[in-house]
């Protein structure tokens, strides 16, 4: 009897709560809406983390797969060093030292996408810049630390990737592609469909011909309307975290909406191969 109880404490010890519940939910539709037909933004590389809601040195990613495929069983919690919280993994994400060390570096993060589709990695490694607003400034990983090329493999170039970032929201990592920070999960998500866009609109139009003479993209202001007010509750505003104005944005709803729908076709019709 006590055996058991044991082994019934400790499944509810590892349980995540309720907040990072919904935290896991939606990292999982986030890799499945970036992974559409779509955004495209991911492909078979790249991939999407969140930080946790009840613990700032704790963060949200899935193991090392296809963003197409990830579902909640696919995700676990990191510490701040990229470790996992319980047991050890052997199917991580070389490049989770990224996330582990952006996050320990910026407190105000809270969702961290990493890209690589063809036309981020383009501008990653030619002299000629996105035409935006304040483009995100190139990062040769070779300068430090002995890195190679695109690869972020250990805390030391994880960390000199955060210093380079410093308190912009976004970088090119050359031969990489892009990483991408922000407050919010649908934000992120937002931001590199965005970037991803810029970067496919203006190869577009340059292989036209001609001189490309306009393609600064502006925000739209956001509504105040649609900002949670000041001292909000819910599982956004734990811990100061900004909240996710889940109800007021309607592309990430109607993204979420897509991805929930092709999940719970795949739970209807397994795939014709056993899990990994």
């Amino acid at each position: 009897m006590i055996p058991c109880m044991l082994g019934t404490l400790l499944l509810l010890a590892q349980a995540p709560s309720f907040a990072d519940q919904a935290v896991i939910t939606d990292l999982v539709l986030a890799n499945r809406v970036l992974a559409s037909e779509d955004l495209r933004v991911l492909n078979v590389y790249g991939h999407v983390s969140y930080r946790s809601r009840t613990n700032p040195a704790h963060f949200f990613i899935a193991r090392n797969m296809a963003p197409k495929l990830v579902t909640a069983k696919d995700i676990y919690e990191s510490d701040l060093d990229g470790k996992p919280v319980t047991g050890n993994r052997q199917d991580m994400y070389p490049e989770r030292f990224i996330d582990a060390e952006i996050y320990k570096a910026r407190p105000n993060v809270m969702a961290i996408v990493v890209a690589d589709t063809p036309e981020i990695v383009a501008f990653s490694v030619s002299s000629v810049a996105l035409h935006m607003d304040n483009p995100p400034p190139v990062v040769d990983i070779r300068k430090f630390n002995s890195g190679r090329a695109g690869m972020i493999t250990s805390p030391e170039l994880g960390h000199s990737l955060a210093v380079a970032l410093g308190g912009k929201n976004s970088v090119l990592l050359m031969g990489k592609g892009a990483v991408i920070v922000g407050p919010t999960i649908n934000g992120v998500v937002g931001a590199a469909n965005g970037l991803r866009d810029t970067a496919r609109t203006q190869l577009t139009a340059t292989s036209l011909g001609g001189k490309v003479t306009y393609l600064d993209f502006k925000p739209r202001p956001r509504d105040n309307a649609l900002q949670p007010a000041a001292g909000a509750s819910g599982a956004g505003a734990l811990g100061g975290a900004a909240a996710d104005p889940a109800n007021g944005d309607g592309w990430w709803n109607y993204w979420k909406f897509l991805a929930k729908s092709e999940l719970t076709r795949e739970s209807r019709t397994p795939y014709p191969y056993p899990p990994a």
